[in-house]
Formats: structure tokens, C-alpha cells, sequence
């Protein structure tokens, strides 16, 4: 008969013999690894997301089994928000808001089986869209709000840049609002910059000047 199923490890066949006895054989069977071959595909740029989640990739490979009923799916360090069998060789997950980090491996596991995509995916990179107020004196020491999207959905190592210095501090407030801490400087139109754990947006560029002299 043919035999279906989803986990690791030995059947245990027992096999009739003469007067009743019954004979078992121990490690005889078991079923193929599971084998992860692709990742999330139906991004509009493959291989990233954003960092409030919500978004649904596919996982192709094999071995995934003929029904559902023990799968899960890991993405980074956090289960998928939600998690479906399709076929033997096709699951998706709705990947759970996160931060942005180098790479995000997904973890499938079915009936014991488990399978890792080292590099699936990565969260997006911060993107900055204003700063205010946009100038303000060569003291600095004061706040500037910086709006865009991909900040996190909570507070993380956040850092930032007003040209070449460091803001003195970065407050998280959303995903798409922080605050940076102006730093003393001079010159007009530069660039302002976020990083989110280790990911480095694009620079808002020749968004913010230091006041001008004045001679009394």
C-alpha cells in the first residue's frame, strides 16, 4: 500500500510471521527533508518589504507535505502573522512587522520537518520625505521632525545625520515620523540622513541649511 505523510524520523513496520509471532523492523522509513528553493516573489521589488508587514510571499520548494495541518513558517525572529498550505510544493506567509535588518531567513517547518531560506527577504530601507523646520541656527540643540516611512513599528537603534554630523539624539515616534536632535554646524543645503538597526535610507538631499550671519 502506498504510504503518505509529514514527519522526520523511522517508521516502525511490523510484519506477520509463522504462529502468530510478529516480527518489527526498526528504521525502515522515513520521509524526504523539507527543501526550500524560493522566497517571496510577488513584491514589487523581489526580496523586500516594508516594515509594517502585511505582505504575503510565496515559499516554493519541496516536500512540503499533502495537507496543512502542522505547518508553520518563521520569518526572521517571529511567526507569520498568517501561514498557508497550497501544495506539496508552494506555502506563502504574511510576513509580521519588523525592522529592517541585512538579511531574513524563513523557517518552515511541517510535521517535525524543517527547512531555512537563508536569504529571503529584507525589510525596507527608511525613506525620507521632509524635514521641519528645514534651517534653524549654527547652535543647533534643537528638534527637527523628519517625516518619510519605513521608521519601524517600534523604537529600535535608530541614528541620523544633519551633512556629515550626527544628530545628537533620534526619538522614534512611528513609522513614519522621527526626531533628530540638530547638531551645531555651519553651511546651507545639505543632505539628511536616518538609519534604522542597519539599514541607511537614501539621503533627503540639500534639505536643510544652518541660518545665515548676521553682523548687528
Amino acid at each position: 500500500h502506498g504510504m503518505r505523510g509529514d514527519f522526520e524520523g523511522a517508521l516502525v513496520l511490523s510484519v506477520g510471521a509463522p504462529a502468530g509471532a510478529m516480527i518489527t523492523v526498526t528504521e525502515a522509513f522515513s520521509y524526504h527533508a523539507v527543501n526550500l528553493t524560493g522566497g517571496a516573489v510577488t513584491l514589487p521589488d523581489v526580496g523586500s518589504l516594508p516594515t509594517l508587514g502585511g505582505f504575503t510571499g510565496t515559499l516554493t520548494g519541496a516536500n512540503f507535505g499533502h495537507d496543512d495541518y502542522t505547518l508553520a513558517i518563521r520569518a526572521g525572529g517571529s511567526a507569520c502573522d498568517a501561514t498557508f498550505w497550497a501544495s506539496d510544493t508552494s506555502a506563502t506567509c504574511t510576513v509580521a512587522s519588523g525592522v529592517a535588518s541585512r538579511s531574513l531567513s524563513m523557517v518552515l517547518t511541517h510535521g517535525g520537518l524543517m527547512a531555512t531560506l537563508a536569504t529571503a527577504a529584507v525589510y525596507d530601507a527608511p525613506v525620507l520625505s521632509q524635514i521641519d523646520p528645514s534651517n534653524g541656527p549654527t547652535t543647533g540643540a534643537f528638534n527637527a521632525t523628519i517625516r518619510g516611512s519605513n521608521f519601524g513599528p517600534y523604537d529600535s537603534t535608530l541614528s541620523g545625520t544633519i551633512g556629515v554630523t550626527f544628530c545628537g539624539g533620534v526619538l522614534w515616534v512611528s513609522d513614519v515620523e522621527v526626531v533628530c536632535t540638530v547638531p551645531a554646524g555651519v553651511n546651507a543645503s545639505l543632505d539628511a540622513v536616518v538609519v534604522v538597526a542597519v539599514q541607511e535610507g537614501l539621503p533627503l538631499e540639500a534639505s536643510f541649511s544652518y541660518d545665515l550671519p548676521v553682523v548687528s
